[in-house]
């Protein structure tokens, strides 16, 4: 028996091992030079494999006459049963299904080759990818080689390339990237600078966001908007999708041209490496607070001021948690998390001097008549037409990150006014499958940035509406920007923001469909037309959202514009109303927690209603009420009594009810009853359609 089973497992080992020989036998490798250089060089592209499926990524340019094919194998290899020598033309290599074959082993290819668009093709140092993407901070060498319409238009060294960005960054299995050079160049007939960013755009089947959005912005008149052009990117050798190449978001010629107040600080201290100089802030001696405290900054401790601090400075919106992993910033005394991003390295003068500029804005925006302690009022913080522009560009898309992250202010020197821009970050708005503070961003329909706020989350514990919420509660603000609407192409010519966006589709097609298959589609039982529709139909989802989205701003600002707002009146956090209405119009009542997006009672204290008086004086509404909006601008004051049951507010309404219910029990029989009547009332007027 013994012996059986010795002989039974030695069979089963010599056929593993023929097997794994067979295997070694087969093919290696595969690479396709698409435009006839050598094997080695770093334009060559190598074949992909996923799951038994194998496939080739050609560049927009391939000269399959002049292309060459190079592979290692251990027998002759065969293409749909032609001879194919390693080194020869790559001719027989055309877009479409093959069966290559090496003795007894075959293996399907699929050849996709792009259109429309430029190839980039990086190669690192090491030859590989492990240590970039092991860490968003690793950065290494590469060389780096750019084809246009079959012309190489440059090659050169890159000083590095590193990781770069955030959520796409810890989530997506694609990755974005940052490159610099030595010095300033030119890339994609952009103009000349030293850094570039990559976008991945991993959450953006249609691969269009991006270079339409900022293509948008440009058109509105937003300054310093980064140019963009999307590419097919090739990494050691390997596809790696289609990518947006953009000018980097940053203070220095070609880019924000503002005084660079980062180089002022290096003439102010010459021979003083700053960035290794020790960090300081409003913490315990003079130590660096992190984003949970409100009003605090920090800094480089910088020994010398250059003369003129009043600029420049790149601001950024962002979140908490990633404010603390930046070097320069300030918590507002409403709790928004701003980075400096240039000067970067700023000191504390510098710090405490654009803080305070911020907050004294911020103080105007939060107060109901628009002006600070100083006097001042909002408007003279801002460049309003900037702002207008901006706020409109970003209620358009719908972001999820609305005035929340990726959200820039700038100020040049001299100059008394923060200026809303450039605008970015665009692969999560104009339609995407989400929710955030109760907003649908999948839905054309709806207010979006201008009621919106930022609940913490993720480690950020404050409460807070966001920038452009605080300015959409002043009426002239909303006047402007309806103003602005009618004036631009967004309410003149919303058909021209239609074409634009479908021209970027048309121009991506080919490379759409190649990077979903990569990304995506490689293991479906029909890739290629399973990328094509899953690309189409987002595709088709974007352009409705944009469509119908420019359709519905387009009456609300056509209107006279009425808003709704929540107070927690004792409580916290907040609740919005989505709907769009103009004066004289009715909306839909909310809860207190709408999705995501709630009101939070006070301690020992449950909700009794809504009232249009915070003392409980007027008039009450309960959730699912009809309210006729008459002014521009209407408040509801949540009323809260004891959790016993006893009314918490005192006062009367207009409505004949007592807003705390029955004492010491929950149920509130005289609410109940008003309900009853209220549901009978209802039914007889749809019978007798009485309004």
């Amino acid at each position: 028996m013994k012996k059986s089973i010795f002989l039974l497992l030695t069979v089963l080992l010599l056929f593993s091992l023929c097997l794994a020989a067979h295997a070694a036998g087969g093919i290696d490798t595969l690479q396709i030079n698409p435009y006839g250089g050598e094997e080695a060089a770093i334009d060559t592209v190598s074949w992909y494999a996923s799951s038994g499926k194998y496939f080739l990524f050609l560049p927009a340019d391939t000269d399959l006459a002049a292309a060459k094919v190079y592979f290692t194998a251990a027998d002759d290899v065969t293409l749909d049963g032609a001879p194919v020598v390693s080194g020869d033309s790559a001719a027989a290599f055309t877009a479409g299904t093959h069966t290559l074959a090496c003795g007894d082993a075959t293996y399907p290819l699929t050849v996709l080759q792009s259109a429309s668009l430029p190839a980039i093709f990086i190669e690192t140092a090491s030859g590989s990818l492990d240590y970039l993407l092991a860490n968003k901070e690793n950065k290494e060498a590469a060389t780096i080689r750019v084809y246009e319409n079959g012309e190489l238009t440059l090659e050169k060294e890159l000083k590095q390339i590193k990781g770069r960005g955030n959520s796409t960054w810890a989530e997506c299995p694609k990755k974005p990237f940052n490159i610099k050079f030595d010095k300033k160049t030119s890339l994609l007939g952009m103009p000349k600078a030293k850094k570039w960013s990559l976008l991945a755009n991993y959450k953006d089947d249609s691969a269009i966001k991006t270079p339409a959005g900022l293509e948008l912005g440009r058109t509105l008149g937003i300054p310093y908007t980064s140019e963009c052009r999307n590419v097919d990117l090739y990494l050691n050798g390997a596809y790696y999708g289609n990518f947006s190449v953009c000018e980097s978001v940053e203070v220095g010629e070609n880019r924000v041209e503002i005084t660079d107040l980062e180089k002022a600080n290096e003439t102010a201290n010459p021979g003083v490496e700053i960035e290794a100089l020790p960090r300081g802030g409003t913490g315990a001696d003079g130590s660096v607070q992190n984003h949970t405290v409100k009003g605090s900054m920090k800094w480089v401790n910088i020994p010398n001021n250059p003369a003129d601090i009043s600029g420049g400075y790149l601001l950024e919106l962002d979140f908490g948690v990633r404010y603390n992993e930046e070097v320069s910033g300030f918590v507002s005394n409403y709790g928004q998390w701003v980075v400096v991003k240039s000067p970067e390295y700023a000191s504390e003068a510098e710090v405490r001097y654009i803080a305070a500029l911020y907050n004294e804005a911020e103080e105007a925006l939060l107060s109901s008549n628009g002006y600070n302690s100083r006097g001042k009022y909002y408007t003279e913080y801002f460049d309003m037409e900037t702002l207008a522009k901006t706020y409109l560009f970003i209620e358009l898309q719908k972001s999820l990150d609305t005035a929340i992250s990726s959200f820039y202010f700038y100020k040049d020197a001299g100059s008394d006014r923060l200026v809303a821009a450039p605008v970015w970050d665009f692969d999560r708005g104009f339609y995407t499958p989400e929710m955030r503070c109760a907003s649908d961003m999948s839905s054309p329909n709806g207010w979006h940035s201008s009621s919106f706020s930022y609940s913490g989350s993720n480690g950020d514990p404050f409460d807070t509406e966001t920038f452009l919420s605080l300015c959409f509660r002043h009426e002239d603000f909303r006047q402007l920007a309806a103003n602005t609407w009618k004036s631009t192409i967004l309410g003149s010519s919303p058909a021209s923001v239609d074409a634009l966006f479908s021209g970027h589709y048309a121009q991506n097609a080919a490379s759409r469909r190649m990077n979903l298959v990569r990304w995506k589609y490689a293991n479906n039982a029909s890739p290629l037309s399973a990328a094509k529709s899953g690309g189409d139909n987002y595709f088709n989802k974007v352009s409705s959202f944009v469509h119908n989205r420019l359709a519905v701003l387009n009456g609300a600002f056509n209107s006279e514009i009425a808003m709704l707002y929540y107070d927690a009146n004792g409580g916290s956090r907040h609740v919005f109303n989505r709907e769009i209405a103009a004066v004289g119009g009715k909306v839909t009542v909310l809860g207190t927690q709408v999705h995501d997006s709630y009101i939070a009672a006070p301690a020992g204290k449950t909700f009794r209603g809504w009232n249009t008086k915070a003392d409980g004086s007027g008039k009450t509404y309960q959730p699912g009420d009809k309210i006729q909006l008459n002014a521009k601008t209407t408040t509801l004051y949540a009323m809260w009594g004891d959790q016993s049951g006893n009314n918490g507010n005192g006062g009367s309404n207009n409505g004949g009810s007592n807003n705390g219910g029955s004492s010491g029990s929950d149920f509130d029989f005289l609410q109940w009853l008003r309900h009853i009547f209220k549901v009978i009332g209802d039914f007889w007027r749809r019978v007798f359609k009485i309004k």
